[in-house]
């Protein structure tokens, strides 16, 4: 990344395109890292503080706050599956699993073991 590229080309782009809140984070990430530091040393004999890239990327944070005044609220959905008590879960399943679950008949030959 070049900070200094980015930098430049931001005025023009955020009129047009908000950059996301990673873009400038990105961008502080790469103000701090030794290789710009270093450059700008280099180049102008001090250190540079950040001070811009971190003032973006409040203000982009902060463009995207929301307070609870201005958000929509929707109306809930329907739930997705019915609540039931315990006596009224267990005459469901009973009725939903008998097919599944049906005790052998009372008249029923039983099984042969041998």
């Amino acid at each position: 990344f070049n900070i200094s590229k980015r930098m430049e080309e931001k005025p023009k782009l955020e009129a047009e395109n908000p950059k996301s809140a990673i873009y400038y984070l990105e961008v502080v990430w790469d103000c701090y890292s030794p290789g710009h530091q270093w450059t700008q040393y280099y180049r102008f004999g001090q250190p540079d503080d950040c001070n811009q890239a971190r003032n973006d990327l409040w203000a982009s944070l902060a463009q995207r706050t929301k307070y609870a005044d201005t958000v929509k609220v929707s109306p809930p959905s329907a739930p997705l599956w019915t609540l039931r008590t315990p006596l009224q879960a267990a005459s469901f399943w009973k009725e939903s699993m008998t097919p599944f679950h049906a005790p052998p008949a009372a008249d029923a030959p039983l099984p042969s073991t041998s």
